[in-house]
């Protein structure tokens, strides 16, 4: 049997983490593959990402001496799968210098925190980390990519070596949300699924959302976001997860995901998105980062840049119900055929199992 050690920066709270590597960790046991996991942050940590951008550690507990603990329990272990780079902040010679040298090495980068590292602002940690993820990258034996952005930075320097895989869901937790039911209903719901940070964004398109109510009966309904936002059309803030979460989503019209333009979002995810897709909501993101792989421009929703692409983009779904539908069935089938979470399975079993 495969031994494999999981080297994450987070344990299975964490949403993205939880995609990208927990909920396969049942299926490789039934493949004869076992993971074990070591997680930098554990669920103490997880109201206090959600309310921030940054996480305040204690140097010595988290980036230092865990992972070194951790690094050298490596040796029991055939493959390393590493979350981004196995000591966050530590240049690329201490950590190939910790890496041994005769284990399999997959490299997920499921971030863009090598833009980070390139772009920082004192010069002497840009000196020592500009360089980490293209060493990194090259001294693995493979190299997973979550997004199309993400794999042509990794194409960059090495090709042959890295694969996308991208973010899945559970289809069969998301049944196909029929509206016949709902046509005549006085209410369009505008809906957003994510968490406390990724929700202040929304705030950005309150002026849209405002001239849009003035000749739509619109409601905005914001899940597991900051409930402290002031917007100025109806809004419902709650917190659900789970089959809560699927259910109040199935009561949405049109799901809305704005980010900014920045090198972070080029690496976000865009989870709530293939949520909104697999119930058959048409969506509407802006033009960066994974929602470009998802979404199809006019074919399962919208990709924006301006919030006249914003205003125009959702005046057209409340226009007609039935665009929202057929909109919604397309999402849907390019979740079966292109995020399941049996393609991603096999993929992930090929690269482990060599």
């Amino acid at each position: 049997m495969k031994k494999i050690l999981l080297l994450s920066h987070f344990s299975e709270w964490h949403l993205a983490s939880q995609n990208r590597f927990f909920q396969y960790i049942p299926y490789f046991n039934i493949k004869k593959i076992n993971v074990v996991s070591k997680s930098l942050y554990d669920a103490s940590y997880s109201e206090e990402f959600n309310k921030l951008e940054k996480i305040k550690v204690n140097f010595f507990e988290s980036l230092n001496f865990k992972r070194i603990f951790q690094l050298l329990y490596s040796l029991d272990y055939d493959i390393l799968w590493v979350d981004s780079e196995a000591l966050p902040g530590f240049p690329f010679f201490l950590e190939s210098y910790l890496l041994p040298i005769d284990k399999k090495v997959v490299l997920d980068l499921g971030d863009t925190t090598f833009f980070k590292y390139e772009s920082i602002n004192k010069k002497y940690y840009r000196y020592f980390l500009k360089d980490k993820f293209p060493g990194i990258i090259q001294r693995a034996d493979y190299v997973i990519t979550r997004n199309s952005s993400i794999k042509e930075y990794a194409d960059s320097f090495i090709q042959a070596k890295s694969i996308l895989i991208p973010p899945t869901i559970d289809i069969n937790q998301f049944p196909p949300y029929s509206r016949v039911d709902d046509i005549d209903k006085n209410e369009f719901v505008i809906g957003f699924t994510g968490n406390h940070f990724s929700s202040n964004f929304l705030i950005k398109l309150d002026d849209v959302l405002r001239e849009l109510s003035r000749v739509y009966p619109i409601r905005l309904l914001v899940i597991n976001g900051n409930s402290n936002l002031n917007f100025s059309i109806r809004t419902t803030f709650i917190t659900a997860e789970g089959e809560e979460e699927i259910k109040e989503l199935s009561g949405i019209d049109i799901g809305i995901f704005p980010t900014p333009f920045s090198l972070k979002e080029k690496g976000n995810l865009g989870i709530g998105i293939l949520k909104c897709m697999a119930l058959s909501k048409p969506v509407i993101a802006t033009d960066i980062g994974s929602a470009k792989d998802y979404i199809t421009h006019s074919v399962n929703g919208y990709l924006c840049k301006t919030n006249d692409d914003w205003y125009l983009a959702i005046r057209l779904l409340l226009d007609e119900r039935e665009l929202i539908e057929s909109m919604g069935i397309e999402g849907r089938k390019i979740v079966e055929k292109e995020y399941s979470i049996t393609n991603n399975l096999n993929k992930l079993s090929s690269i482990f199992s060599e």
